[in-house]
Formats: C-alpha cells, structure tokens, sequence
C-alpha cells in the first residue's frame, strides 16, 4: 500500500539544550515583556516552526515481515533565542535547515502475543538518509530485538537489544536525541535525558505467571467475558550512550546500570499495566507505572 502525510506545526515552547541529564526548555515570552535579553524572530508568536510532507510505500509479502519506503521534504525553522543560547541547536547559528529524507524500515514479528511477548523473537531495523548538502548530513541505522523463552512451567525469561548509530559523529543537538526518548530507556532512568550520536540497551526480564481470571462482561455478545493475566517478574537493564559534542551530562559516555521488580496486568485490547519499583547506579529508587509494554 501508499501512504502520503502533510503536517505542519508550531511551539510556543522549545527543548534548545539538554543540561544535567534533563531537557531545558525555552518558554515563550509576549512582545511586551521589559526582558528583552531574548530577541524574536516570529515577533514573539513562537519558537518552532516544522513542516514535513512523505511519501511512503509498504509491501509485506508474508504475514511476518513487513517492508516499507519512505521519502520525504522537511524545512525546520527556529526562533533567534534558541540560535543565540544554543548555536549548535541546527549548527553554526542557523535559523532554519531545509533537507530531504530517504528510508527504508524492515520488521519481523513470530511471536505469541505482539503486545506482550513471552515467546518467539520479534525485531525491526531501519536505515535513514537526511540531507544532502551542508544543512544536514546524516546516516542513521537503529535496530531493536525482543526474544523470549518458556524455561518452566509458567516461567519466562526475555531479552531485549536495541542500537543506534549516526554518522558522522558531529552532529547538531538537532540530531542528538538517544536515551529518554520512545521506547529507548533503561527502567529505573525513564525521567532523565541522555543524548548520543551512539547508543546500546540491553534488557533482562524473568516472569512468572501467578494466576489468571475472567470478569463476565453483559454488554456484548462476541466479548461476553474480559480476561486478565498477572505476572510478577525481576528484571535488570544496562546501557552506554557515546556523546562527542555535548557533554553537560553526567550519564553520557558511561555504562549504566539498572534493576527491580514488578507487577504486569494483562487485559482485553492489547491493554497491558506494569507497576516497577528500580534503582539505579545513582543509589535512586523509585516507583513506575507503565501503560505499554516495554518496546
């Protein structure tokens, strides 16, 4: 099939740095405010602005693997206060980059349950080409894994990978984002940011099946009855981000390290709940509450 998508949009608030392991923001300031330390380029209205047009074609000659082709134009424009505290925002103090993108994505799915994958592998990579000239200049190729095992009865042990590379290494803060972003996180850092041009996970999960029960649904005659599943599980994760120009934040350039334990609810429509108290190297503990599974 075809796909073709045309967006539009604009902030009034931008992420411009990322500085001790958190995203800063650059909020928007009204014409008449007396701080005029923060000069506009969009006479005060907004920060970004972003418009994107694809074109895209999917083919899946097999009901596991799916393949897709995608083109697109991009133009990027930012505020002047963004260039004038982060001039590496899209390199050398530009306001705004122009550049087309090629791609092409894969992904393979053999497993029991796509939402919540106790057996089987399922993966998927992708390859990206943005720009052509000195606006932007990048290749990107991520991948990411899940495979799981029954080791006994009701038990389970998953492991999960993910890469990401870009090319070259000199990249704009544009083109920085790694961990704390998507699926791309260490359970136990889900609120810090850690920006790379490089960057591997690896995530260890045991599970064990404690019960399961139906609800009696009257409302429908085809879901009569709403299933749950629970399951406890132990987990441990660890990952490196590799930074080469921005190197504010103390978790780049660094193994991490996280672990801890939890509880998972299953239900109808795919709906999974997960409940994880982590620690981390930095001696933090915490609570988590998930509404998805972990890729």
């Amino acid at each position: 099939g075809y796909g073709v998508n045309v967006s539009y949009a604009t902030a009034r608030e931008i992420n411009h740095l990322t500085l001790d392991n958190e995203q800063k923001f650059i909020p928007y300031k009204p014409a008449n405010d007396p701080d005029t330390s923060l000069r506009h380029l969009f006479n005060g209205q907004v920060l970004s602005e972003i418009f994107n047009a694809s074109l895209s074609y999917t083919y899946r000659p097999a009901i596991k693997t799916r393949h897709q082709f995608k083109i697109s134009y991009n133009r990027n424009r930012i505020d002047a206060a963004v260039a004038k505290i982060n001039p590496n925002y899209f390199n050398n103090g530009k306001l705004s980059i122009v550049y087309p993108e090629l791609s092409y994505s894969v992904d393979y799915n053999n497993v029991d349950y796509v939402a919540y994958p106790l057996k089987g592998f399922m993966g998927d990579a992708q390859l990206v080409r943005k720009g052509i000239g000195k606006d932007i200049n990048l290749w990107q190729l991520t991948a990411k894994g899940t495979r799981g095992w029954e080791i006994g009865k009701k038990l389970y042990y998953g492991l999960q990978g993910y890469g990401l590379v870009k090319l070259p290494f000199d990249q704009p803060y544009f083109n920085q984002r790694a961990f704390g972003y998507g699926d791309l996180f260490l359970r136990g850092l889900e609120k810090y940011v850690i920006d790379g041009v490089a960057a591997g996970m690896i995530r260890n999960t045991l599970r064990k099946e404690i019960f399961r029960f139906d609800i009696p649904f009257l409302f429908s005659r085809s879901h009569d009855r709403i299933p749950f599943k629970v399951y406890v599980k132990t987990y441990g994760d660890m990952g490196y981000a590799y930074n080469k120009t921005f190197l504010q934040n103390s978790l780049t350039n660094r193994m991490m390290y996280t672990a801890g334990a939890g509880i998972d609810f299953l239900t109808l429509y795919d709906v999974v709940f997960r409940f994880e108290y982590s620690c981390n190297q930095l001696g933090q503990k915490g609570l988590f509450l998930h509404f998805k599974n972990d890729f």
